[in-house]
């Protein structure tokens, strides 16, 4: 569920938070990019370039995902695996 978070501590100052209330927004993950996007409807797939991202590791990177529509469900699987074996798996549902 997509929503507001009432127990996130605003920041004290909100043009200028300290490292520790940056840590603290983001404890959980979040993910935020900047970059082109292009699809492929033959072979269902979206390839993202990443030309800045919240993680530093990411950017510069390309990943490539499959994609399905079903009804009000967008859901995209990485196409690459994670060095733990695991494939990140991202469902979008349309708000009602």
């Amino acid at each position: 569920m997509v929503g507001e978070r009432g127990d996130r501590p605003k920041f004290k100052s909100a043009g200028q938070a300290t490292s520790e209330e940056l840590a603290a927004a983001a404890q959980d993950f979040f993910a935020a990019s900047v970059g082109t996007w292009s699809v492929s409807e033959g072979a269902k797939t979206l390839a993202q370039h990443f030309d800045g991202a919240r993680r530093p590791n990411n950017e510069g990177t390309d990943v490539k995902s499959s994609v399905s529509l079903a009804g009000d469900e967008l859901k995209l699987i990485n196409q690459t695996v994670l060095p733990t074996g695991v494939s990140i798996e991202q469902v979008y549902r349309r708000a009602k």
